[in-house]
């Protein structure tokens, strides 16, 4: 994000209010007709209401919800401001405030006024050998890769926030939703994944004598409910709670969001030609012809991501190949990471790290050349890299084709799982699939062993029966 030059002041422009009004309007600009709301502190110079009024902003009370806040010193205004929001010190204060913290960035500074920025999304403190702890460019890079659906004042116009991130899931590979979901649901979710993990644990352990913590024992990698992707980390689908009814309402609200529905059908979409015309095999497949809208993408079952204390950083690697070698083209397969449960709030748990933009060929063609050396592939990695720290309630949709990798698990106690949904064009077939696979419940009925998994979980902390730190 480019930054005012900071060199002017009260003295030297005698316009600190326009200066300061101009920039708190380029971090939060109108979204379709939805103006920002801008709160100025009553000791503030009056001034400052007749530019935000006259710059587009709705001016409002001071104590009333806003995206932009203008004051005379720092202290707790931050909190007053949503995620996204901008917060403007002025007067004799200026000189001396500054930011805590990655979520709030000085985005420009004068003589006697300082605007700072809050961020929406921000990157992984906890860093990893070989991987440092977030940079400043790191949790920019976050930033920029986060749409918010509403601000501080209420919601943003659907079709607008659809369409933006749209075009930065198009663009980078991925797209954070900050707040997309009640962190309720995400929660319930989290917690019917980790109630299934130890169910599935404890049925292989009585049944097949198989411990899923012990990694240097042997066991079948996949079973028709959960497939092994590393030591300590799995991947649940089709299990008791998460197909279940009691969950049903939990799953529809990730399934069946109208916002990511819309997000991933327009990504997908490619752009409208004269040529489309010529498609006439669209007449099939209940697709409407050549002139229809755009078929909203499959939505599959909700699955999990788990990881337990212990569990390493996974390989760089991607989850579907391109379709053609010589062309990109708009995404066919398209994941959505949901964030909840007690290890989201947990820095040392890890989440997932990606590298936006390497859905493009030519991109991750330079970033995985073996030609170049070693460390010289790891610096660009390293330097396109990408943490976001999410918190419950939060989504990120990313493109299969896009490079990323689990971070690890140094957690003591939280086991992380993430609860997910595929998007899909209708044709496409995952060739992963488990239903032929033996179950882990062969020999024993699924719900006798599921009811009991999140007490146990809850009182061990844990996954019964794993040493790992």
């Amino acid at each position: 994000m480019d930054l005012f030059d900071g060199s002017t002041s009260e003295e030297d422009d005698g316009d600190t209010v326009g200066e300061v009004v101009a920039e708190l309007a380029r971090l939060v600009p109108p979204v379709g007709a939805v103006k920002p709301v801008i709160v100025v502190a009553p000791d503030v110079d009056g001034a400052y209401e007749d530019r935000a009024r006259g710059a587009g902003f709705d001016v409002a009370s001071p104590g009333a919800a806003c995206d932009a806040l203008v004051v005379h010193a720092l202290g707790d205004a931050v909190a007053a401001v949503a995620r996204g929001g901008a917060v403007a010190v002025v007067g004799p204060a200026a000189a001396a405030a500054r930011s805590a913290g990655p979520a709030l960035v000085e985005r420009w500074r004068g003589g006697a006024a300082v605007v700072f920025g809050k961020r929406l999304c921000t990157a992984d403190e906890v860093g990893c050998a070989p991987r440092p702890p977030a940079s400043e460019a790191e949790h920019e890079r976050a930033h920029g890769l986060a749409v918010a659906a509403r601000r501080a004042a209420g919601p943003l116009p659907a079709a607008a926030f659809a369409a933006r991130a749209a075009r930065t899931l198009r663009s980078h590979g991925l797209v954070i939703l900050p707040g997309l979901l009640d962190p309720a649901v995400a929660d319930g979710l989290a917690a019917d994944a980790l109630a299934d993990f130890e169910a599935c644990r404890a049925a292989l352990v009585e049944h097949r004598g198989v411990d899923l913590m012990d990694p240097g024992a042997p066991h079948v990698e996949t079973y028709r409910e959960l497939a092994m992707r590393e030591d300590l980390r799995c991947d649940l689908r089709g299990t008791p709670r998460l197909k279940g009814e009691e969950g049903a309402e939990r799953r529809h609200a990730l399934r069946n969001n109208g916002a990511l529905r819309e997000i991933c059908r327009l990504a997908s979409e490619a752009p409208r030609t004269a040529a489309r015309r010529g498609n006439f095999g669209l007449w099939n497949f209940d697709l409407g012809g050549p002139d229809a809208p755009k078929r909203a993408l499959d939505a599959g079952p909700v699955g999990a991501v788990v990881s337990v204390p212990g569990a390493a950083e996974q390989a760089l690697h991607a989850d579907a190949p391109h379709l053609f070698d010589d062309r990109v083209l708009p995404p066919h397969y398209l994941n959505v990471f949901l964030y909840g449960g007690a290890a989201a709030a947990d820095p040392a748990a890890g989440q997932t790290a990606f590298v936006p933009g390497s859905h493009d060929l030519a991109t991750c063609a330079r970033l995985t050349d073996e030609a170049e050396p070693r460390d010289v592939l790891l610096r660009r990695v390293q330097d396109a890299l990408v943490r976001p720290r999410l918190a419950a309630g939060d989504a990120l949709i990313f493109d299969a084709r896009v490079l990323h990798f689990g971070l690890p698990n140094r957690s003591r106690r939280a086991v992380r799982a993430v609860p997910y949904a595929n998007f899909t064009e209708f044709w496409f077939r995952d060739p992963k699939n488990w239903d032929d696979n033996e179950s882990v419940w062969t020999g024993t009925k699924a719900c006798d062993v599921a009811v009991s998994g999140i007490q146990k979980l809850q009182q061990t902390g844990s996954c019964a029966g794993s040493s790992r730190a």
